[in-house]
């Protein structure tokens, strides 16, 4: 099995497990995560101010970390491969009263951006 074939079989294997995933999984959209163990950007301060500056967030799920980003005021867009992610990251955009850009593209194809 060559390295496409496992890349598609994660991103089938994550639009099926997507919207269980979301509803289970509690992501803060007001702060940017760097793991599910680990200290936020609020805390670790590693980004500096994002207002009026465009972010990329690649492998971004759910949208969270670019939602995050939008209400700092970023021009924020994301990227990921699964596109029931996609789907939830853009209703969720919309549901947070956010303007951000999510698209379905693998990281190693950002020719959107």
């Amino acid at each position: 099995m060559g390295k496409r074939d496992i890349a598609a079989k994660i991103v089938k294997g994550w639009d099926a497990l997507a919207e269980t995933y979301q509803r289970k999984i509690r992501i803060s959209t007001y702060d940017v995560h760097y793991g599910p163990l680990g200290h936020g950007e609020r805390q670790l301060r590693l980004l500096g101010n994002v207002r009026g500056k465009r972010s990329l967030e690649i492998g971004c799920g759910g949208g969270q970390n670019t939602i995050a980003l939008a209400r700092w005021g970023a021009k924020a867009s994301g990227v990921d491969p699964a596109r029931k992610q996609i789907e939830f990251a853009r209703r969720l955009a919309k549901k947070s009263g956010v303007s951000a850009t999510f698209e379905v593209a693998p990281a190693e194809d950002l020719s959107l951006f």
